[in-house]
C-alpha cells in the first residue's frame, strides 16, 4: 500500500504535468486512486500498483496515460459527446462476452439463491456452450415469484430486515394489471438511465441521475401510493432526485386544483424528466384545454406504466412541446428497453438479456412473441422470466450512439391479446390500425366472446364519433359485423387503475 502523502503528490503531479481534463476529480482510496468525471458520471479506479508508473516518465506511465486519454479523462479535452463515446467504449470493453456473463450468473445463483440451489442441475454453467444452450433452461414464471417470496429468490447472505430498515432494500408490488399482484425485493437506489443518456435523448442530462417527476396511477407502486397525497416536501424522495406528483382516482374528471397542483409542482421542482402514465397525462392535456391553463415546460417526457396510444403520444408531444420517449419496464425490472431520439426502442443490453419467443422457439424479426428477460444485477435474479409482454425484433440497426443495443417494437401485454380472424392480435396492431383521427381522444376495445367485440370511444371536445371510419380502419383485423361501437364520455379505469386500450374476457396464451 502506498502512503497517502505519496498519492497526494501523484495527484498534484498529474494536474501539473499532464493534467486531467477539467471536471475530472481524483480521490484517494485505501488501495489506490479513483478518477471521477463529474460532467459525465464515469469513474475508474487505479490500483496502488499503477500509481508509481504515473509519477515519472517511462513506457509504463505512457501506456497508462494513453489509457486515460482513451477514456476521455485527459487533456487535450474533446467535446463532451466524444468524451461520452470513449467512456461508453471503455465500459463496453470492461464487460465479459455475453455468454460469459450468463455463465457467471448461473454459477452465482445456484450458489446463493435458494430457488436456484434446489434446481442446480438445470442451471449448471458448464452446460452453456452457446446461447442456443441457454434456450434450454426452464422459464421462470410469476407463480414462481409468488411461491418463493421473499427469501427464496434473494441471496442467503442478504439480511432483508436490515435492508428494509436502513432503506437500501424495498419491496415493490405490481400494479394488479395481471390476475394476481406479486411482490419482489429490489434495491432502493438504481441508475434508471444508462450511462451517457445525453446522447440517447439528444438533450443535456449531465453526469448524475436527473431530477425526475412521476405522474401515474394512484396504485402503480406502493411508494407512489403513500406519497401521492402528501405535501410537496412529503412527496419528494429522500434517497433520489425524484418528486411524486399528485394524481387522481378519476383521470377523466381531473379537477382544476389537481391540474394547478401539477403545474405548480413541476414549475417549482424543475425536473429534467417527467415520467408519466401516457393516458393519465393525456387526460391532463384535455383538462388543461378545458380550463385554458398553460402546461409547464419539461425537457424530456418518458412514457411508461401502461401501453401508450399513438393519439396520446401525439397529444402530449404537442401540448408540452417536448420529446416523448418510451421507457419500457415493469415492477420486476424497470430497465428493459429505452427509446432514443431517433425513435428506436433499444433493449437495455447492459442490464438484461432479452428473448422473444413463440411456440416454435426464438422469433424472427417482425414476428410478435412472448418476452423472456434475464437480469444481471438485480437483488432478485430473473432467469428466462416470462414477464407477460409481447414484442417483436425490428431487425434494424439504429444509427444513434447506442446502435449496438438491439431494437424492438413493443406490442403490449399478453393478457390483452384478442383472437380474431384465426390469429392473435396485439394491442399495438390494433392501435396502429386506429391511428390518430382528429375526432378521437380515447378508445378501449373489449372482446366479450369469440365472435363479439365492443369498442368504447371518447370523442375529442366538440367532435362527433365517426364510427364508420373507425370500422374501416379496423376491418382487416376484426370483421365489422362482430363489433359494437359505444360512444362514451369517459372510460372507467381497470382494477389496477390503469385506463387500458384493449381487454378480453377470454383466456389468452402465455406464449403465442
Amino acid at each position: 500500500m502506498i502512503p497517502a502523502s505519496d498519492k497526494e503528490r501523484t495527484l498534484a503531479s498529474w494536474h501539473m504535468n499532464r493534467a486531467l481534463r477539467e471536471g475530472v476529480q481524483a480521490s484517494i482510496l485505501p488501495d489506490g486512486i479513483e478518477l471521477t468525471d463529474t460532467q459525465t458520471g464515469f469513474a475508474v479506479e487505479l490500483r496502488s500498483g499503477d500509481v508509481p508508473a504515473m509519477t515519472s516518465p517511462g513506457p509504463d506511465g505512457d501506456r497508462l496515460w494513453s489509457k486515460l486519454s482513451l477514456m476521455g479523462l485527459a487533456k487535450p479535452a474533446a467535446d463532451l459527446k466524444e468524451v461520452r463515446r470513449r467512456q461508453r467504449g471503455a465500459l463496453r470493453r470492461s464487460e465479459p462476452p455475453l455468454l460469459d456473463r450468463l455463465r457467471d450468473l448461473m454459477a452465482r445463483i445456484r450458489r446463493e439463491i435458494p430457488f436456484f440451489c434446489e434446481r442446480a442441475a438445470s442451471y449448471d454453467p458448464r452446460r452453456l456452450a452457446s446461447l442456443e444452450d441457454f434456450q434450454g433452461l426452464p422459464y421462470l414464471r410469476k407463480q414462481d415469484l409468488r411461491a418463493n417470496f421473499p427469501n427464496g429468490l434473494i441471496p442467503t447472505s442478504t439480511d432483508l430486515r436490515a435492508g428494509l430498515d436502513d432503506g437500501s432494500l424495498t419491496i415493490l408490488a405490481t400494479s394488479g394489471s395481471t390476475d394476481e399482484r406479486l411482490q419482489i425485493v429490489t434495491r432502493s437506489i438504481i441508475d434508471r438511465l444508462p450511462f451517457g443518456s445525453d446522447d440517447l435523448f439528444g438533450v443535456p442530462i449531465g453526469g448524475k441521475q436527473p431530477r425526475t417527476a412521476f405522474f401515474t396511477t394512484p396504485v402503480c407502486a406502493s411508494m407512489v401510493c403513500r406519497r401521492a397525497a402528501g405535501t410537496f416536501e412529503e412527496r419528494r424522495s429522500s434517497i433520489s432526485p425524484d418528486l411524486y406528483l399528485r394524481t387522481t382516482n378519476d383521470p377523466f374528471a381531473i379537477e382544476t386544483p389537481i391540474l394547478k397542483s401539477f403545474c405548480e409542482d413541476v414549475e417549482r421542482f424543475q425536473p429534467s424528466i417527467l415520467a408519466a402514465d401516457p393516458l393519465y397525462l393525456q387526460c391532463v392535456v384535455r383538462a388543461a384545454k378545458r380550463d385554458g391553463i398553460k402546461l409547464p415546460t419539461i425537457p424530456v417526457i418518458q412514457r411508461g406504466f401502461e401501453f401508450a396510444t399513438r393519439k396520446a403520444i401525439a397529444d402530449i408531444r404537442e401540448a408540452f412541446a417536448a420529446p416523448v420517449f418510451n421507457d419500457y419496464g415493469a415492477s420486476e425490472e424497470n430497465r428493459i428497453a429505452i427509446e432514443c431520439h431517433l425513435g428506436s426502442l433499444h433493449v437495455r443490453a447492459d442490464v438484461v438479456y432479452f428473448e422473444i419467443i413463440d411456440q416454435s422457439g426464438p422469433c424472427q424479426p417482425g414476428i410478435p412473441g412472448a418476452v423472456a428477460i434475464t437480469t444481471f444485477d438485480t437483488v432478485t435474479p430473473l432467469v428466462r422470466y416470462l414477464i407477460g409482454d409481447v414484442a417483436a425484433w425490428t431487425g434494424r440497426t439504429c444509427s444513434c450512439a447506442f446502435s449496438d443495443w438491439p431494437t424492438i417494437d413493443y406490442h403490449g401485454r399478453s393478457k390483452d391479446l384478442v383472437r380474431s380472424r384465426g390469429r392473435w392480435v396485439t394491442a399495438a396492431e390494433i392501435d396502429d390500425a386506429v391511428g390518430t383521427p382528429d375526432w378521437l381522444d380515447f378508445y378501449r376495445l373489449s372482446q366479450t366472446s369469440s365472435a363479439s367485440f365492443e369498442i368504447e370511444v371518447v370523442p375529442a371536445a366538440g367532435e362527433s364519433p365517426e364510427v364508420g371510419e373507425l370500422s374501416t380502419r379496423l376491418k382487416h383485423l376484426i370483421e365489422p359485423d362482430k363489433v359494437r361501437y359505444r360512444p362514451v364520455s369517459r372510460i372507467d379505469p381497470l382494477p389496477s387503475m390503469k385506463i387500458g386500450t384493449v381487454q378480453t374476457r377470454l383466456p389468452t396464451c402465455e406464449i403465442p
